[in-house]
């Protein structure tokens, strides 16, 4: 069975083999592309069509995943319409695609009521021959039904061509489409003359161009759904959908008879019926508590446009340092002297209210569910005098299709549980709205929209007018300005493009100098409340392409802010190559952009984003608990309108606080790149309670907040990292004055003790006690701060596990080296026996020391170690969950055993309380040591959002769940950064594993592969490094340690993880050969760098995909190719000279040249040099 989805970019070599395959099974493939060029344009680009088409498609077989259609409309006449000798001598027309369309299509053509806004052109079509008329009705349906104001689709052929199947077909039947080969998308039942066709000739005004225009029309493909009052007559085909909806309670017969034979003014409805059967019905009605709904929620600025009286207020301003209007006195104030009549406040609200209606009760047949917004607006011919209709539904009910229409109406504070409440003005989606470019006439308009309240905005309109670094578009409701949008010109867009992905969507390389002094950036998008839901629209008239920059240090939202981050997707920041010395081809890297971008494209701006308004918490800003964010606010398509996230520092943003001073100094597992937190944004979709839950309410489902009321949850998250905590060594200790847990929140309190400590006697001391990383890092933080190395005293306890925190025992002997050179006292394998006070003061603590030879097995003390004038006792040993966080789970009945227990997805007993990270362990029936603690925090976050998307996501497969003991495993590498004592910087990336699966455990496996070591650290003076490279038996990197003073550049190394060696200038044969000295000069070579841009992995995937595509027409490539496949199905080795063979023979080939063309693509594309020979 074949299925359509939209086309992506990644799609470009499937469509091309496509049409590649009907050219040779055709009987001239010269002929055949010679005909396909006339109908599409001499050089058709399919990743330009991609790109340009507000809405592309495949078909691909579900069987082999192969695309076998393609289907692509533009908005526009295609550019091939304006070619060399296409219109005729008599007629030189302003060209199409240069100009204004429009006037020369109603010159040329005789159909009505064409726009900009209700029309688009096929600009191309191509499928295999069995399946291109069910592609072409499932392209053409799902098309209209993206496009709520699409009345056409056109096809311009040059006259000497007939029209071609499929778009000469005649329209499926009901009985064609039951097939169970058919395409598997919506069907629809309706009945039609054998005679409709797909495309029918639409009559010209004359031979002024040489291209006959053929027309779908929206009821060609898809049924007419009429609107009508319902009656009893009704009953038996509204009865069901009350029951199946599980509307009301009580017998159905009796609420229809009641609910149609009594209508009145209050109380109407109507039904959507086609070829006489009824497919939904919608309920209207006036019985509205005015009163309550002003109390709750902020409708002030839906009621400053009338429409009658010619006039609009714009109520919220955009850009700058302006605030939105719920924070905004002055324009509060504005708002309430625009409501006529000289009435104040709630009353006015409350005026303004009575002219709304409601929408109780809805049903609409799935296949007709886009057809809804028929009945709305319906509901307003109904009513003529009232303006607004809403609409009520709980936070976990999924947005309807219609409601896509409305916009939603936040609640006031202390009213955030009630349910969600959305509103449609009838001017929205009764009149298009027409997007102009500005003009000086508009001025007088724009200034009665911002009624003076933002003086700067409207300022820049007048630059705009006169300045050709900006554009103006205004937009106009009838004959009234209801907004306006201001962009500027990018004079460069390579920064954005190098640190942010914008290349998913538009061809970098060519967009860039395309768009290159464009207008590109959008700075006001100033539009009424009331017009907010047809933000779309405006893009398409306003660019093709828009990008919306948020400062990371601007924190007030704009009204364009807020359109932005709801009709704009957002980009995610790139892993950008690290240059050595910042130095790309002899010019700096441009600095890293502190700010989040979000984008607006052709061929985005159909696809809705979904919003979800199920109430979100996540309890803790953890590194898993913000991937999770990251990954539910990144889903294509969807909008959450309520993540919460509860953290008693917030998100972990750059600031000037000592915590964000000293970062430096906790030990970091990397998750996030330095500075990506600020480029991702987070912070703009999400509510941040600065605090700790204290309190869950499970039955309620609220979570009680220090110092706060409790909010009401849909789905909570349970994501803290953990803490060291003093009281797992003694709980009498850890309440003793000078006795500190190393943790960041401690960070103010750390710092100020540490200040205190150094004013006493040089021979009192410091003791830092723990055998975590965090120990060391610890001494590194008092060296800095100026402490004596020879007033400080590590303490290590015995280990729980083999190994040290650093899994590596030459590492770890050189750390332990460094510290006794540097004057630091070390005791290792000892543990606290007991301490003396004074004052309330720690003062004397002892240690009683283990055997060392065997430290990590329990022995009995050997000696007592009294140290003695302690004034500061910092510990950083185990971590465990806050007392907060436990009180809270604890007392909430969520299973607890140390750490919250759940099961291999997530689940908690509570279905909907889901626990991720650290934070966790697994059930007891798993039999397991591994833990999520063991995974990258990013990881797992990331593995939790994709496990769930589906809850939100519309038509989205469900993981399928295997209720069995095998846990889930992820492959990410686990990272661990540094700094230790001697301002060493350690860094070591390797595969998740467990505790005890040692350095010394691994070397002896027969599969252990090799390692690659340089050291030349001299452990007195410090200089040198030590850098370690693991590779596995199938030469793949799989881990990576460093230690030295030097800055690496951790972004390029984390992206060697899994990495074949020999992509790598012969790293292993370079290293046995003695010839490679230093890893980081080898690595900083520029032949290197190509290898570490963000793309690669990508590229190889690709490269080897057409390889194999390539292979089955050339013979010494296909032998080539078949040996490996052979290798790899047997686990086999290949021997040096079966690869100098085969590498022969692939080098003699025909291809090669062809894929060495691709690889010179890829190095041009990396932009290591400006240019190459």
């Amino acid at each position: 069975m074949s299925h359509l989805r939209r086309a992506k970019r990644s799609d470009v070599l499937a469509i091309n083999e496509l049409i590649g395959t009907q050219a040779k099974a055709s009987p001239n493939e010269d002929d055949f592309m010679r005909t396909l060029a006339r109908r599409f344009g001499d050089y058709f680009d399919i990743e330009s069509i991609i790109e340009e088409s507000p809405y592309s498609a495949v078909a691909y077989d579900d069987d082999t995943g192969t695309i076998i259609g393609f289907f692509a409309v533009h908005n526009g006449p295609p550019i091939y319409v304006d070619g060399p000798g296409q219109f005729s001598e008599e007629h030189q027309l302003t060209p199409t695609c240069q100009s204004n369309w429009l006037n020369w299509f109603r010159r040329c053509y005789d159909v009505p009521d064409v726009e900009l806004y209700n029309t688009k052109f096929v600009s191309f079509f191509i499928a295999e021959a069995d399946i291109s008329v069910k592609f072409l009705d499932t392209a053409l349906k799902d098309t209209f039904f993206r496009m709520g104001n699409l009345d056409y689709i056109f096809y311009l052929l040059p006259e000497h061509l007939a029209l071609f199947v499929p778009l000469s077909a005649t329209v499926l039947s009901d009985e064609a489409k039951s097939d169970d080969n058919t395409m598997a998308m919506r069907a629809s039942p309706r009945t039609r003359r054998r005679e409709t066709r797909y495309f029918a000739e639409a009559p010209a005004r004359g031979n002024e161009i040489t291209f006959s225009l053929h027309m779908c029309t929206r009821k060609t493909v898809l049924p007419v759904l009429e609107v009508r009052m319902a009656d009893i007559g009704d009953a038996d085909d509204l009865i069901p959908m009350f029951a199946n909806q599980e509307l009301i309670e009580g017998d159905p017969d009796e609420f229809l008879a009641d609910l149609l034979s009594s209508e009145t003014q209050e109380k109407k409805t109507v039904v959507g019926e086609t070829h006489g059967k009824v497919m939904g019905f919608m309920t209207f009605s006036r019985d509205i508590s005015y009163e309550a709904l002003s109390e709750q929620y902020q409708f002030e600025p839906f009621f400053s446009y009338d429409a009658d009286n010619n006039e609009a207020t714009a109520v919220a301003p955009s850009g700058g340092n302006v605030t939105s209007t719920e924070h905004d006195e002055d324009i509060d104030s504005t708002l309430r002297s625009e409501q006529a009549g000289q009435k104040n406040g709630s009353a006015n609200t409350e005026s303004a209210l009575e002219r709304m209606f409601y929408i109780p009760y809805f049903y609409m047949d799935p296949v007709y569910k886009h057809n809804a917004i028929q009945l709305v607006r319906a509901g307003f011919d109904l009513y003529p005098d009232l303006d607004f209709c809403a609409v009520v539904i709980s936070s976990v009910t999924p947005e309807l299709p219609f409601m896509r229409s409305f916009i939603s109406v936040a609640p006031k504070p202390g009213y955030e549980d009630l349910d969600c409440l959305y509103v449609v003005h009838r001017s929205s989606i009764q009149s298009p709205l027409a997007v102009n470019p500005g003009t000086v006439e508009d001025i007088a308009a724009v200034k009665q929209l911002l009624k003076d309240n933002i003086p700067e905005v409207m300022k820049t309109f007048r630059e705009t007018l006169f300045t050709g670094k900006t554009l103006t578009f205004t937009v106009r409701n009838d004959s009234v300005l209801v907004g306006f949008i201001i962009t500027s010109v990018c004079d460069d867009l390579k920064p954005l493009v190098d640190q942010f992905a914008i290349q998913t969507w538009m061809n970098v390389g060519k967009d860039r100098r395309r768009l290159a002094g464009k207008p590109v950036i959008l700075e006001h998008f100033i539009v009424h409340p009331v017009f907010h839901n047809c933000a779309r629209w405006i893009f398409e008239a306003g660019a093709t392409c828009l990008l919306h920059i948020k400062p990371h240090s601007s924190t007030e939202e704009s009204v364009t802010d807020q359109i932005a981050f709801q009709h704009m997707v957002p980009i995610r920041p790139r892993r950008p190559i690290q240059f050595p010395d910042n130095m790309r081809d002899g010019q700096p890297v441009h600095p890293p952009i502190m700010a989040s971008v979000r984008a607006v494209f052709v061929n985005t701006i159909y696809d809705a984003r979904h919003s979800v308004n199920d109430r979100i918490i996540v309890v803790g800003a953890s590194d898993t608990g913000i991937a999770f964010i990251e990954s539910l606010v990144y889903t294509p398509g969807l909008y959450f309108t309520s993540i919460t996230l509860v953290s008693p520092t917030g998100l972990p943003l750059q600031d000037d606080s000592a915590r964000s001073r000293h970062q430096e100094h906790f030990v970091s597992h990397y998750s996030y790149r330095h500075n990506e937190l600020e480029q991702l944004g987070l912070q703009h979709y999400i509510t941040v309670y600065e605090g700790e839950a204290d309190g869950i309410d499970r039955i309620s489902r609220l979570v009680t907040l220090t110092n706060d009321d409790p909010i009401p949850y849909d789905f909570l998250f349970l994501t803290p990292g953990l803490q060291f905590d003093a009281t797992l060594l003694n709980d009498e200790l850890a309440q003793v004055d000078g006795v500190l847990s190393v943790n960041a929140i401690n960070t103010d309190f750390i710092l100020d003790n540490i200040a205190n400590a150094a004013m006493h006697d040089e021979d009192s001391k410091i003791v830092v006690y723990g055998r975590d990383l965090q120990t060391y890092a610890c001494v590194e933080w008092l060296l800095q701060q100026h402490v004596t190395p020879t007033r400080i005293v590590l303490a290590a306890p015995p280990l729980r596990y083999p190994a040290s925190c650093f899994a590596n025992p030459v590492v770890d002997e050189k750390v332990h080296a460094v510290l006794r050179h540097l004057g630091v006292t070390v005791y290792r394998g000892c543990s606290l026996a007991k301490w003396q006070e004074e004052d309330g003061a720690i003062t004397a603590p002892e240690a009683a020391a283990t055997d060392l030879r065997e430290r990590w097995q329990t022995k009995p003390p050997s000696e007592v170690i009294h140290i003695s004038k302690v004034v500061l006792f910092l510990y950083a040993d185990e971590r465990t969950v806050s007392p907060t966080a436990f009180s809270a789970v604890n007392d909430s009945s969520i299973v607890f055993d140390g750490r919250v227990i759940i099961d291999k997805y997530f689940r908690t007993q509570d279905p909907f309380i889901y626990a991720a990270g650290s934070v966790t362990k697994y059930s007891s029936r798993y039999q397991t040591a591994w833990s999520h603690e063991l995974y990258d925090a990013r990881d797992v976050g990331s593995e939790l959002g994709w496990r769930l998307i589906h809850l939100w996501k519309p038509l989205a497969q469900e993981p399928k769940l295997i209720d069995d003991d095998q846990i889930l495993r992820l492959e990410a590498p686990k990272k661990t950064l540094a700094i230790l004592p001697g301002s060493l910087r350690y860094f070591r990336m390797d595969r998740p594993c467990l505790p005890t699966d040692t350095f010394e455990h691994r070397k002896g496996q027969p599969d252990y592969g090799q390692d690659l070591v340089i050291d030349d650290l001299n452990l007195e003076t410090l200089e040198g490094t030590y850098f370690g490279i693991h590779i596995d038996k199938d030469r793949r990197i799989q881990s990576l340690t460093y230690l030295g003073r030097s800055e690496i550049p951790l972004d390029n190394y984390t992206s060697l993880f899994g990495l074949q060696a020999g992509y790598l200038n012969r790293l292993i044969e370079r290293y046995e050969e003695g010839i490679i000295t230093d890893f980081r000069s080898f690595l900083a070579e520029p032949w290197a760098l190509p290898i570490y841009y963000d793309k690669l992995r990508p590229f190889t995937a690709h490269l080897a995909q057409e390889t194999v595509a390539l292979s089955s027409n050339d013979e010494a490539l296909r032998e080539v190719v078949e040996t490996l496949r052979e290798h790899l199905s047997l686990n086999e080795k290949i021997e040096m000279d079966e690869s100098r063979q085969l590498y022969k023979a692939f080098d003699n080939s025909a291809p090669r040249t062809l894929l060495d063309k691709k690889v010179f693509e890829y190095l041009l594309e990396c932009e290591i040099f400006q240019s190459y020979p």
